[in-house]
């Protein structure tokens, strides 16, 4: 009973985490900056741009700029978390003059697969194949960005990243309010305008901070370690909008434009409540590196050096309580939030005139949300230990359970909106602990054999 006890008093123990609140306020422009600056791109360019802009053309480019954000994320993520890795290990044996080449590596890669995607997609299944060029060049740009941002977010540049979406996306409004707006293709460029002058800042940072000695570097395409990276990415990111797209085609979408659908009323909630993650995010991130990558690297620091297995065993046990203790905590804190959000966006909903049958809707979502933040979290950890075909497995799970289950709840009641996308976190949560759990208590077993002590 004592043990238990402690053990109690350890989650709730704030001194072993030594986190500074400010870093936590820092960390979430650090985290969620780009993001929330696009999102305000795009409400501005919608709500101060009505009287210059005609109302239908503007509702297509915005339906158009929100899929290309969309599928860019898609496309890309099973690279870039190859790459994201492939970089780490570089980092790690300090070969910093690989940088560059892997980015050019990468470029030659991504560039041409998100154009020959956007290009044969807008002139194959939709109407606007007369403007497939301008549509193909931001959508490529789009991919580039975030693949540049996996360079300088590595890096923790943090500041560079947000100053450069600021002045970017200042500039796609500026273009868009004064000179392009007259038709679609001028309203893409304008918007791209502003893209590709972020990509110039954070190339720029990245060529100022080091040196070209090879030009290519495709090693992480023949090294088969990296694929599960590849596949957890493609998964994992497919899972968390399988259920979307099966609404979109289902009764509920809407046909905005020729292969353009929505399905407004959940796309929006769904929009919103990504909001609660936010600060979470943010604590987790500094979390993770102010105070497990300490626990961690102490951890292997005693393994590598051959100590005694009572030493290693007690880094060990550190090691765990800082796990459990972070995903207790990521957890009460994010139920406080969406609590607090949900008790509270009853308020929100009439002060904006939104449709109060969208609330139960609303709920449930925040708490899918809510729930997907926390497998996010312990994602995160598995990630820290390499534990690829665990999270391979995590995301095919989370993947096969929302595509099975959003395709036998789609065409149920409004009522059920949501409801699959919930279960289906659910579910994966649960699987996710149990296999975290497990690798956790045995960590020395994996550890030390991987290190052949």
């Amino acid at each position: 009973m004592q043990k238990k006890e402690s053990f109690i008093l350890k989650l709730f123990d704030s001194e072993n985490d030594h986190i500074d609140e400010f870093e936590v306020i820092k960390s979430i422009l650090s985290v969620s900056g780009a993001w929330i600056v696009s999102i305000f791109t795009l409400l501005s360019i919608k709500f101060f741009m009505v009287d210059i802009i005609n109302k239908d053309l503007l509702e297509l480019f915005l339906t158009i700029v929100i899929y290309l954000f969309i599928f860019s994320m898609i496309l890309t993520s099973p690279f870039l978390n190859m790459i994201n890795r492939y970089l780490g290990d570089k980092i790690y044996l300090k070969e910093y003059d690989s940088i560059l080449a892997i980015f050019i590596s990468s470029f030659l890669i991504i560039a041409p697969i998100s154009y020959i995607t956007s290009f044969v997609y807008v002139s194959y299944f939709t109407d606007l194949s007369e403007y497939r060029f301008v549509i193909s060049q931001l959508f490529c740009s789009l991919s580039i960005l975030w693949m540049v941002m996996i360079f300088i977010t590595i890096f923790k540049h943090y500041a560079i990243i947000n100053y450069s979406f600021m002045l970017g996306m200042a500039v796609s409004v500026l273009l868009i309010k004064y000179y392009l707006h007259t038709d679609l293709e001028s309203l893409v460029n304008g918007f791209n305008g502003g893209v590709l002058l972020t990509i110039s800042i954070l190339v720029a940072k990245l060529k100022y901070d080091f040196k070209f000695t090879n030009y290519f570097d495709f090693s992480f395409l023949k090294d088969k370690k990296y694929y599960l990276f590849f596949l957890s990415g493609l998964f994992l990111y497919l899972a968390l909008w399988t259920d979307k797209f099966m609404y979109w085609a289902s009764n509920y979408g809407i046909e905005v434009e020729k292969g353009f659908y929505f399905f407004p009323q959940y796309d929006f909630i769904i929009f919103i409540s990504y909001l609660v993650i936010i600060p979470v995010s943010a604590y987790l991130t500094v979390y993770l590196n102010d105070v497990f990558n300490k626990e961690q690297k102490t951890y292997f620091k005693a393994i590598e050096n051959k100590k005694s297995l009572a030493t290693i065993n007690n880094f060990a046990r550190n090691l765990q309580d800082s796990f459990y203790r972070a995903i207790f905590k990521v957890t009460l804190f994010q139920f406080i939030i969406s609590l607090l959000f949900v008790f509270s966006v009853q308020y929100f909903f009439d002060k904006f005139n939104i449709n109060v049958e969208s609330i139960p809707m609303l709920r449930i979502v925040v708490f899918a949300i809510t729930i997907q933040m926390i497998l996010m979290a312990i994602i995160q950890f598995l990630y820290y230990f390499d534990f690829q075909k665990e999270i391979f497995f995590i995301a095919l799970c989370y993947f096969i359970l929302n595509t099975t289950i959003s395709y036998f709840m789609v065409n149920l009641s409004y009522d059920y909106v949501g409801y699959s996308f919930f279960i289906s976190a659910l579910i994966t949560l649960f699987i996710a602990f149990i296999i975290s759990s497990y690798k956790m208590e045995r960590i020395n077993f994996y550890m030390i054999a991987r290190n052949e002590v």
